[in-house]
């Protein structure tokens, strides 16, 4: 982060005030990182682990959870979050293991 607001500081501050629909240019726009997400989460689901580790930077993994596990609910994620998504079936489960709140 203080790479990033040194070297970008009018991106950064786009960024800080609105970290969902902000117009970086050169950024993913919520709907293209949406459907990333989607995609990706998809794809892992459907395999058949018994446990799988997904490292990333929290924009996806909220935007995953907000839209798919929380039914448009707000994800404020610390840095280094942990999250347990558990499927049972077809359902999904969250448990926020740490850094996490919901709202």
């Amino acid at each position: 982060r203080a790479e990033a607001k040194e070297n970008y500081p009018a991106e950064f501050e786009k960024i800080m005030k609105d970290q969902t629909y902000h117009d970086v240019a050169g950024s993913e726009n919520y709907e293209e990182i949406k459907r990333r997400a989607i995609r990706i989460f998809d794809e892992i689901s459907k395999k058949n682990y018994n446990t799988a580790a997904i490292i990333s930077h929290g924009g996806i993994i909220s935007t995953y959870v907000r839209e798919v596990l929380t039914e448009g609910k707000n994800i404020k994620l610390g840095d280094c979050a942990i999250l347990e998504i558990v499927k049972e079936g077809n359902e999904f489960a969250l448990n926020c293991l740490s850094r996490t709140e919901i709202h």
